[in-house]
């Protein structure tokens, strides 16, 4: 009972902490006695006693970190290949067990990209798959219920960044980049206090979905204001193919051997934060 007014009153000083930051205009001083403030905050769940649901204890964010790089991983955490990408939030797995499942990553939520498609949701699914390339070995960590009711698995993805047992939590990087806003419908907070603070981030920088004021909500992404098209309904710009590695937009999809690249509009690419690539457009 403890632990959970703990994360209660956590979660009600995060909020306060973000709110407040709404208030500060660019003070240095202000906003790194924010920061200290905020890690002050989130270090009350990351040294907590959490446990799962099979008794276990539950490792902080730091302390997960360490024990995927040497191989201690807890019970609660799933190791898996990557077999495809559905989109930036979505991803199809292969378990130890040889069942392929898709797994809903937990607390984001990235533009569409599969049957309607959204501004920005083909970055998103992009920079996925720069991320995550098929036949990696990732971790899923669980967060309370393993599957929603869909049969999807639900967890943060850990994925190996360099190939040197450099792990990062994919949802908390998508959200960085700007490509995914922090959103739950589920119970599982776990690392909620490290998402707000990727979200934060990306928005104090306008990145990808923060360029465009109003584009990003609470309950979604407001595709009247995205600039898609012109007033004679046809595209405002000619295609170009942008590479989320690089970020860069060439002419073509293969241009220098390039692959996964993403088509959009030239404007489109500018308002990602793309620039030419010098060869193409010179």
């Amino acid at each position: 009972m403890r632990l959970l007014t703990a994360k209660k009153t956590k979660n009600i000083l995060l909020s306060g902490i973000l709110g407040f930051s709404l208030f500060l205009s660019g003070c240095s001083s202000d906003l790194k006695i924010l920061t200290q403030v905020y890690q002050q905050v989130s270090n009350v769940q990351d040294t907590s006693t959490e446990e799962n649901s099979s008794g276990s204890k539950v490792l902080s964010y730091d302390e997960l970190i360490k024990a995927l790089k040497s191989g201690k991983v807890p019970d609660y955490v799933l190791k898996a290949t990557v077999d495809r990408v559905i989109d930036g939030d979505t991803v199809k797995l292969k378990f130890e067990d040889g069942t392929n499942e898709s797994l809903r990553i937990l607390l984001i939520d990235t533009p569409e990209d599969t049957k309607e498609k959204q501004y920005l949701g083909d970055v998103a699914t992009s920079f996925a798959k720069n991320s995550l390339k098929k036949g990696d070995i990732v971790y899923v960590e669980t967060d309370g219920a393993k599957t929603d009711k869909y049969g999807r698995y639900l967890g943060y993805l850990w994925y190996d960044s360099t190939g040197n047992k450099d792990y990062k939590m994919y949802n908390e990087e998508v959200v960085r980049e700007g490509l995914a806003r922090v959103g739950y419908i589920y119970d599982a907070v776990r690392h909620l206090d490290k998402m707000k603070a990727a979200q934060y981030e990306a928005q104090k920088s306008k990145k990808n979905i923060w360029e465009i004021d109003g584009y990003a909500t609470d309950k979604g992404f407001n595709q009247s204001l995205t600039p898609t098209s012109d007033n004679s309904g046809g595209t405002n710009s000619k295609s170009v193919y942008a590479n989320t590695s690089s970020k860069k937009y060439h002419s073509t999809s293969d241009a220098h051997g390039m692959k996964n690249s993403t088509k959009m509009s030239e404007a489109e690419a500018k308002k990602a934060g793309y620039s030419a690539c010098k060869t193409c457009y010179n």
